[in-house]
């Protein structure tokens, strides 16, 4: 399963003890995970959070890249992490993600026609300066795919490189949020059948981000901005899930979740899951990245680091996009090149 979901998002090849740093820049808190990567899994070198200053990321955006930085690299310091490879998050929020039907010409996979596609759009739009696509669905006798492209703009893009650059860490690339979850979260989640959950939900401070898999496979990504109420934001996590639905039964493929992985920092919270639960009709369970699949926490503090699992999801998955990082994905230049 794990494998399916990396050769969906571009991430089929892996190295031999690799490892890369994970960052996720949150507007209340800043998250950073190293990840190493040995062969068939990973292990977690280290973790760390720091508060994100007052006002210096707004609604995604980061406004103070040298303030962002300076927080940043105090952790970097700390943790030893200076000139590491490292790769950051792009909130849902800053990217253009769309769900698109496109022709596969015979003789072409799937993937080869997503490709060109996000090659002809990153063109069009000009002022992108990174994109990714993960094919959804592929018909061969109708000669199509339902494809998922994500572009984001230099606006949002490079504000984020500076603060790897200025904080002693060696940009690598770019990833959305919602993709991110997808390397963390989908394989630790434990499953004896091996099938996954089939909704997973960051809920964060700014937003909310769902994404939608049917056996291990991604099907749809939907994200919303997060309402100041728990209650306010399980209510939204229902309309996206009814959301899903109509669009696969509009397919052809209906879809019909069986239960939810929670994360983002609201996770923590005792009284957002059985509220979801509740909204939903659905198990739902903590998204804890350190509780087996491929990240094996080898922290001696590590009662500490399960609890921050949930919160940490996006960091890791980033630490394992760069540490099994193909040559499929964008790199990002240095603002300072």
């Amino acid at each position: 399963m794990f494998e399916r979901v990396l050769e969906g998002i571009g991430l089929g090849r892996r190295g031999a003890d690799t490892e890369a740093v994970g960052v996720d820049l949150g507007s209340g808190l800043i998250k950073l995970v190293q990840v190493r990567a040995l062969g068939d899994y990973a292990e977690v070198v280290c973790w760390g959070t720091v508060p994100t200053p007052d006002g210096a990321i707004v609604d995604g955006m980061v406004r103070d890249s040298e303030e962002v930085a300076y927080a940043l690299r105090r952790l970097v310091h700390e943790k030893g992490l200076a000139g590491q490879p490292a790769c950051a998050a792009i909130p849902a929020q800053c990217a253009r993600i769309e769900h698109e039907s496109i022709p596969v010409p015979s003789g072409q996979t799937a993937g080869g026609a997503a490709a060109t596609a996000l090659a002809t759009k990153l063109g069009e739009a000009g002022e992108a300066a990174v994109g990714d696509c993960t094919v959804l669905d592929h018909d061969p006798a109708g000669g199509t795919a339902e494809v998922a492209f994500v572009t984001a703009s230099a606006q949002c893009v490079h504000p984020r490189a500076e603060v790897l650059v200025r904080a002693r860490l060696e940009p690598l690339a770019l990833e959305v949020e919602p993709f991110a979850l997808l390397c963390s979260l989908v394989e630790s989640v434990e499953d004896p059948l091996g099938a996954g959950p089939s909704i997973v939900v960051d809920m964060g401070a700014a937003t909310l981000d769902l994404l939608a898999l049917e056996s291990g496979r991604l099907v749809a990504v939907r994200t919303a901005p997060a309402p100041g109420e728990a209650a306010e934001a399980c209510a939204t996590l229902r309309q996206m899930v009814e959301s899903v639905r109509e669009h696969q039964a509009s397919l052809g493929h209906p879809w019909q979740p069986t239960r939810v992985a929670l994360c983002g920092g609201l996770a923590g919270s005792q009284s957002v899951a059985p509220q979801l639960e509740a909204e939903l009709g659905l198990p739902v369970e903590s998204g804890d990245v350190f509780r087996g699949g491929r990240l094996r926490d080898r922290l001696s503090g590590a009662a500490g680091a399960r609890e921050s699992g949930p919160l940490l999801a996006v960091a890791a998955g980033l630490s394992l996009r760069g540490a099994l990082l193909s040559g499929r994905l964008t790199r990002v230049e240095s603002p300072h090149e």
